[in-house]
Parts: structure tokens; sequence; C-alpha cells
């Protein structure tokens, strides 16, 4: 296992009514990627008597062209990230800021708070290989990896327990859409 901490700002832009997603190193202010996240399906797990459900989201990413200086992004996310890198997942723990911006690109609402995300996020090349030689009927391992990466969430939300001042769980307990 290996690990990685880095601070990131990624900022939103409409494009040709798509959301294109650059994301910047917050330390060197240097662009590190320009995407476009295409979610293809949400799976919504409720876990009765825990504190947290979960999603299961497949998307796929496209490498974008940066947008123009001109472009406004209209809005922003810092992220404090530590990533561990595991042989075939990797679990990114961050601490997110969120602002919308103004038609100059300035913060508009911002109220500071911080929300906290865990991703697990499997290495899909090696599940993709793997789920060739299943459909060759050859020797592989796509069950085993989808099934350490179910049991690795299920272990995660087991431990987010709450801690004795948060004995009920939040009355808002859904997924953000």
């Amino acid at each position: 296992m290996k690990y990685e901490k880095k601070k990131e700002c990624d900022l939103f832009y409409k494009h040709n009514y798509e959301t294109i997603r650059v994301a910047i190193d917050s330390d060197t202010q240097k662009p590190l990627k320009s995407i476009q996240k295409e979610k293809k399906i949400n799976l919504d797990f409720h876990v009765p008597n825990y504190f947290y459900d979960f999603r299961i989201t497949i998307a796929i990413e496209f490498q974008k062209e940066f947008p123009k200086e001109t472009d406004i992004a209209q809005r922003q996310r810092d992220k404090d990230r530590i990533s561990y890198y595991f042989d075939n997942f990797q679990i990114d723990i961050t601490v997110v800021t969120e602002s919308k911006l103004d038609n100059f690109g300035n913060p508009i609402l911002s109220t500071g708070q911080k929300t906290n995300e865990i991703e697990i996020e499997l290495n899909s090349i090696i599940l993709y290989k793997e789920k060739l030689k299943l459909d060759k009927k050859e020797k592989n391992y796509f069950e085993f990896i989808t099934k350490e990466y179910l049991n690795s969430i299920r272990s995660l939300v087991k431990m987010c327990e709450p801690n004795e001042q948060q004995q009920q769980p939040p009355p808002n307990k859904k997924f953000k859409k």
C-alpha cells in the first residue's frame, strides 16, 4: 500500500451543454487535468441500523481541452485529500469546501462549511482485463475483485459509527443528487 496527500481546486465550466471539470494543484496553481464525467448509473444502498448509506456510481471520464482563459468557471470545490492505493482500488478521504462563483469567477456563495467524502475507486483497467478473461471462460479474478470492492465499502460504512454525541442518524440521511 502507498499513500499520497494533495490539495486541489476543481473549477467547473459549462461548455456546449457539458460540464467540464478542471483540476488545479492548489500549491503550484498549475492545471492538472480537464475532464467531463459521464455518469452511467447510480446504485443507492440503504443500510438499516447504520449511520450512513452508500452509493456506487459507474462513470466514464473523458479528457477534454482546457477552457480558454476568457471562459469563466461557475463553481469551485477546494479539496484536501489523502489517497491510499491498493492493488485493485484506491481509497480517497477528502475534505471539501464548495463555492458558487459570479459572472467574473469570484466566490459569491460560500458558507465555509466543509463536507467529508470517502470514495473507493476500482482500478478499471484491471477490472476490464479480468472481465475479458471471464467472457472467454479463462481463469480470472473478476468475482474476487468485485467482492473485495463491495466488502471494503461495507467495512467503511460499519466503521463510520456515530460518536457519543451523535446517537441518532441525521434526519436528512439521503444522497446528494
